[in-house]
């Protein structure tokens, strides 16, 4: 059986005062703890126990089922490492299933050619990982979300963790926000972290030349082109990649002034990096305020499980260690949380 890619998008965690420039301690927002918040979070959607990351999925609950998006959702695992006591970092780690449900539809065996009848109740669940990491006496946190090919759930998962936020009475002065990891300073040092392989743009629209060249004797809607640009060498492509970024961003602001507003799959600029031990990607997104995020390819250094062909928890965990030992610097922490 072919083998999914698995990446891994890592988020900085803040919490910002309401109308102030202002970011919390995430140990004393309001005398809450961030950390404290989550493990809650989780417990509350699974009934978990901490330190037990083999506990079987609980059965859901009329809570688990967002009947506005038709999202079902429950978490199946949790490790917790450190305390706010005795340790300077903190570390969350767990497993929750997410999936889709409110279409009947047909499931079909691929191998017996037999099919059966997919009720529009039921929700066809996918595991995902997730990784939180904190820090005493810092404003930001880290969050890692696992992705399994064309199936994501960072979305999800971040707006669940901001309603629960928001739902928390002490919180009414506070926001939190998930940041993302593409920052200026990390686009700048792109030449320097690893090799750029190519630089792709994707588009819904056709250039105006080949437009005139067909007399408009084409379906434009659900165009997709992509351009890939691949020039040498490739210290050329690190040194201009703020400016081509840059580019872009002009672009897309210029196209929201006269009202050009693409929708979330419309236009997007997606740099590919090669480190060498794995593959990390870039996205930009056609809307101003969208904000970039890099997906971080573990495939190779994950293993399957033979019956689901899901990724093994204990694998995703050794490669989510990895990314944050590289991330922890950034953040200006002055250890890296155990593996």
């Amino acid at each position: 059986m072919g083998k999914q890619s698995v990446t891994i998008v890592p988020y900085q965690i803040r919490v910002k005062k309401r109308k102030k420039d202002e970011y919390c301690l995430l140990d004393n927002i309001n005398g809450q703890q961030l950390f404290k918040m989550v493990s809650d979070l989780l417990g509350r959607f699974g009934n978990v126990k901490e330190d037990d990351a083999t506990n079987p999925a609980p059965p859901l609950t009329q809570a688990d089922i967002d009947e506005d998006s038709m999202v079902a959702f429950r978490v199946t695992s949790v490790a917790i490492t450190g305390s706010l006591t005795t340790t300077h970092t903190q570390t969350i780690e767990a497993v929750f299933e997410l999936g889709e449900y409110g279409a009947a539809g047909k499931l079909f065996h691929t191998q017996t050619m037999q099919e059966t009848h997919k009720d529009k109740e039921v929700a066809d669940l996918c595991p995902f990982y997730v990784r939180f990491d904190f820090h005493n006496g810092q404003d930001t946190g880290l969050m890692l979300i696992q992705q399994y090919g064309k199936r994501q759930a960072r979305g999800t998962f971040c707006d669940k963790i901001r309603s629960y936020f928001r739902e928390n009475e002490h919180n009414s002065g506070f926001m939190l926000k998930c940041n993302s990891f593409v920052t200026d300073d990390y686009i700048r040092s792109i030449g320097s972290i690893g090799v750029i392989k190519k630089i792709r743009l994707i588009r819904k629209a056709m250039p105006s030349e080949l437009s005139e060249r067909l007399n408009g004797q084409f379906d434009e809607q659900n165009l997709n082109l992509e351009t890939v640009f691949s020039a040498q060498p490739k210290q050329w492509i690190a040194r201009k990649i703020g400016d081509i970024v840059n580019a872009w961003r002009g672009r897309i602001k210029a196209g929201n002034a006269v009202g050009i507003e693409e929708e979330d799959d419309g236009e997007r600029l997606k740099i590919e990096i090669d480190l060498g031990r794995g593959k990390r990607t870039l996205n930009f997104g056609g809307k101003e305020n969208q904000l970039p995020f890099m997906a971080i390819d573990i495939t190779e250094s994950v293993v399957l499980n033979d019956s689901t062909n899901h990724p093994e928890f204990q694998s995703v965990s050794k490669a989510a260690f990895e990314i944050v030992s590289e991330l922890c610097p950034q953040l200006g922490w002055p250890n890296v949380p155990s593996a």
